[in-house]
């Protein structure tokens, strides 16, 4: 049944070893699914070649220098290159996928119970509507030319700049906490070969070895572990109430504009506030082994 028409497979079979793959022929000849699953192949291939390289670098620079995956402080730079790539990889991803619908003539019609298709369904419309706490001024719509509600951009912006001032002042308290408990467990010890702007004394001898939370110790050490965490919970269950009430003054129109903002917040100030520990000890003390 697929050799319907013997001039496509001709066609196919003359290009498909070529370097770059013929995506319209696999379109034209097996459909838009096959021709879905070769493109996201090539796209895949494509950024892992971007991916490689670094790694490769990486690798050879180990190698160089004769460092282990345990002591090579470049390793956490290409562990956060890695992150950001699987961001990107993502977005890009999904926006070959749409052109690709768009190209292939799925605007409206697209594969039936896939996220392939451009169509909107009663969900998306249903997060683009217009907040019932949402308030302005009422003008004509210069599109509609009907009444409606109308906030001032700038005002929002404005807003947005208290929203940073504050999430700012909390990460600075959350930063805080950090290197106090990082004195506590014994990760920050002064140096004499330079000095340490973090290092507090006072707490820091507390987990010498003897002392309230001996960091050699099997059930001491985890005294400031468990106060690390206890402070971690604490300040996201407040910042969690400070960014809802934050969004909701910042007056946004839709639903999903509104959601998505609470979204970013939350994820910044939690993602900053459970993980600065490991970018610190990483990128900042180049320490592997902690």
């Amino acid at each position: 049944p697929l050799h319907i028409d013997e001039s496509k497979i001709d066609v196919l079979n003359q290009t498909l070893w070529r370097w770059s793959v013929p995506l319209q022929t696999i379109h034209d000849y097996y459909g838009p699914s096959i021709a879905y699953y070769f493109a996201f192949l090539r796209f895949l291939g494509r950024w892992l070649a971007v991916l490689a390289v670094p790694g490769v670098t990486v690798f050879v620079f180990r190698r160089w220098r004769h460092d282990t995956i345990d002591n090579d402080e470049f390793t956490p730079f290409y562990g956060l290159f890695c992150f950001l790539w699987s961001i990107l990889f993502c977005k890009f991803w999904n926006r070959q996928e749409k052109w690709l619908a768009y190209h292939w003539g799925e605007l409206n019609d697209g594969l039936e119970g896939s996220a392939l298709s451009l169509s909107f369904d009663d969900d998306q419309f249903g997060s683009i509507s217009k907040r019932p706490q949402f308030t302005g001024r009422m003008r004509t719509s210069p599109v509609t030319g009907k009444p409606e509600l109308f906030y001032p951009r700038y005002q929002r912006k404005l807003q947005y700049v208290v929203s940073g001032l504050i999430t700012a002042c909390m990460l600075s308290v959350a930063f805080f906490v950090m290197i106090l408990s990082l004195n506590l467990q014994g990760y920050i010890k002064p140096q004499a070969d330079r000095y340490h702007p973090f290092h507090y004394p006072t707490l820091s001898a507390l987990a010498e070895e003897g002392a309230m939370f001996d960091a050699k110790s099997s059930w001491r050490c985890f005294i400031p572990v468990g106060i690390h965490v206890v402070g971690i919970l604490t300040l996201n269950t407040v910042y969690r109430s400070v960014a809802r009430k934050l969004t909701d003054w910042e007056n946004h129109e839709t639903q999903d504009v509104h959601e998505n903002s609470i979204t970013l917040k939350r994820f910044l100030f939690e993602c900053f506030d459970c993980y600065i520990v490991l970018f610190y000890l990483a990128f900042y003390e180049r320490d592997i082994d902690r």
